[in-house]
């Protein structure tokens, strides 16, 4: 997903999130940023947009129940929460549109 987010044209933008997808069905920002940019109708964006807030979710769980299991779990738990907080507050503004 980095490559996608750093990518300038909107296609491989895409394209690289669908990828992501295909190796992480669950990855929040994948379902975010189709949602944003490749979704066709207004229903298919709050689609995504709902299977993005669930994805993410379920990863805060994740690593919140691993948060003081080691230095590595707690940097996980560190770049969840900041990636929650970042692709959160975009999210809660295309579902209140």
């Amino acid at each position: 997903m980095a490559t996608a987010w750093r990518e300038r044209n909107p296609a491989a933008r895409v394209s690289a999130a669908k990828e992501a997808l295909v190796l992480n069905p669950e990855c929040a920002p994948a379902l975010l940023l189709l949602a944003e940019e490749d979704a066709t109708t207004v229903c298919e964006a709050e689609q995504l947009l709902k299977q993005a807030l669930k994805a993410a979710e379920a990863s805060y769980r994740k690593s919140q129940q691993n948060q003081h299991q080691g230095s590595l779990a707690e940097g996980l738990h560190r770049k969840t929460m900041k990636g929650l907080m970042f692709k959160g507050k975009d999210l809660l503004i295309l579902l209140w549109l």
